[in-house]
């Protein structure tokens, strides 16, 4: 699959041809629908935030279920769903308490699945991370069951992209019904409407060459 990756802090990002390995127990394979571009990639080619590479950049997505590996239960082959970056651990204190987003040993932040390996490969071998392990700005990701969240099919993708970027699975017995967003808040429907309102930019590969390039969405 083609992915835009970064090899370095600093450097331009490149589209490159990646492997892609089946998911494995507690994983789900996506395909790719849409992509946020986020201020925070940004900071990360600009090396304003070192980060390890390479690494396929990209923390806002929204996809369907190609795939599921041994043990998913909560996910369908064929199902939208809209990507979390932080995706919870579900052991930990916080976890267990049904406050997934106070996480406290997610794998995320290490750009790779809970086993500690990734799902992308360079043809040579060379293992690419996937940015707060979801790394949207490629065709398809191996994501983990919990990072991947059930949305319904009239959801545009374009805007359950937009609203992963704040989104984080419920804990059993936790006190908010299906998802909890910003510590289940009542005001993230307002906050993510006005977030799509303001959006310049959403990610539609326009060319999968180097550089990346983006359209501007006209509506």
């Amino acid at each position: 699959m083609r992915a835009a990756v970064l090899q370095r802090p600093g450097d331009a990002l490149r589209i490159e041809e990646l492997e892609v390995d089946e998911p494995r127990a507690g994983e789900v394979a996506i395909r790719l629908t849409a992509s946020g571009v986020c201020h925070s990639d940004l900071h990360v080619r600009d090396a304003d935030w070192v980060r390890p590479g390479p690494l396929v950049l990209g923390h806002e997505g929204a996809g369907i279920v190609e795939g599921l590996g041994t043990g998913v239960t909560g996910l369908a082959i064929g199902q939208q769903v809209a990507l979390s970056w932080y995706y919870p651990c579900l052991h930990c204190r916080n976890c267990q308490l049904g406050r997934q987003w106070a996480c406290t040993d997610s794998a995320s932040i290490r750009h790779r699945l809970p086993d500690g390996t990734t799902r992308l490969h360079r043809r040579d071998g060379t293992d690419v991370m996937a940015y707060l392990t979801i790394g949207t700005f490629a065709e398809r990701a191996v994501v983990p069951e919990a990072a991947a969240v059930p949305i319904a099919d009239t959801v545009p993708a374009e805007v359950a992209a937009l609203i992963g970027c704040s989104r984080s699975r419920r804990a059993p017995r936790s006190p908010c019904s299906g998802w909890a967003v910003s510590a289940c808040r009542s005001s993230w429907v307002r906050s993510w409407r006005a977030q799509v309102a303001s959006l310049r930019w959403i990610a539609w590969p326009t060319s999968w060459t180097s550089p990346v390039t983006w359209a501007q969405p006209t509506a």
